[in-house]
């Protein structure tokens, strides 16, 4: 990634007083991985150089479409330097970035740059007033965006673990306002998310009936605000994470939720 001015590449990226401001592309991918970037990239190991170059570069072009815009948009700081305020998502912007997301994204490293981007999304969503939230749930209802609203469940399962580990009610709240624009294809997958962040808000000691208040006021979606709905108004059985095939555990970074038929966490998740 290079600077512009004036027609020609620079040397130094930088503030008009010679500070660094911007990340390389790589340095960005680091700091988002805590240092592993193992996760956003195909493992090649075993490939021929002539196998291995087009799935890296394939690869790397995937992470430029994600962050580039943001890296010349001084979206990320560096060595303190404080960065002009950064512009609101759009909701195309989110549907693109769901429809990229990599297929091992559910079970990969917990967090991750997509995480991290979804929360920040999900934070702006949070102070906007509902009808923002129904326009970008428009986007994610579109017909042909399944794997944008695949995406976001893969979300709100995985920011339901997190919250807990890292203590955030803001964090959670994210997971609720994602479940609001239109999360999973079918409505056992539905069920699986709600499930999952009122466990979550129970964790963290807060009222999980005013968090799904939160996500039903910002659904454009009539089925969807029925059925969280229902599951808030449902008895605490209803509620139980064992009734849709779930349960809980502990790995070295805390809690993982799992199918009850399954004793292996995913390696990401640890």
């Amino acid at each position: 990634m290079v600077r512009v001015i004036d027609g020609r590449p620079t040397s130094r990226w930088g503030c008009e007083n010679g500070n660094l401001r911007r990340y390389h592309l790589t340095e960005l991918l680091r700091r988002h991985g805590g240092g592993d970037t193992s996760s956003l990239f195909t493992n090649v190991a075993g490939l021929e150089l002539a196998e291995k170059i087009p799935v890296m570069v394939r690869d790397y072009a995937r992470m430029v479409a994600l962050y580039g815009q943001g890296i010349l948009s001084d979206e990320y700081p560096i060595r303190g330097v404080t960065h002009p305020e950064r512009e609101p998502e759009t909701p195309e912007a989110l549907v693109a970035f769901l429809d990229a997301l990599p297929a091992d994204y559910h079970t990969s490293r917990l967090p991750n740059a997509h995480d991290d981007y979804l929360l920040a999304v999900c934070a702006q969503l949070l102070n906007e007033a509902p009808s923002v939230n129904r326009a970008f749930a428009a986007a994610v209802d579109n017909r042909m965006a399944r794997p944008a609203r695949d995406g976001l469940a893969n979300f709100v399962y995985r920011v339901a673990m997190l919250a807990v580990r890292r203590k955030s009610r803001g964090q959670l709240e994210g997971g609720f306002v994602a479940l609001a624009l239109g999360v999973a294809s079918d409505v056992g997958v539905l069920h699986e998310n709600m499930a999952v962040l009122y466990r979550s808000a129970q964790h963290l000691g807060l009222d999980p009936n005013s968090l799904f208040t939160l996500a039903i006021e910002r659904t454009g979606d009539p089925q969807l605000a029925r059925i969280m709905t229902a599951f808030k108004e449902g008895t605490a059985v209803y509620k139980r994470l064992k009734t849709f095939q779930l349960k809980e555990t502990e790995g070295p970074s805390g809690i993982v939720y799992l199918s009850i038929l399954s004793d292996d966490i995913p390696e990401g998740w640890l």
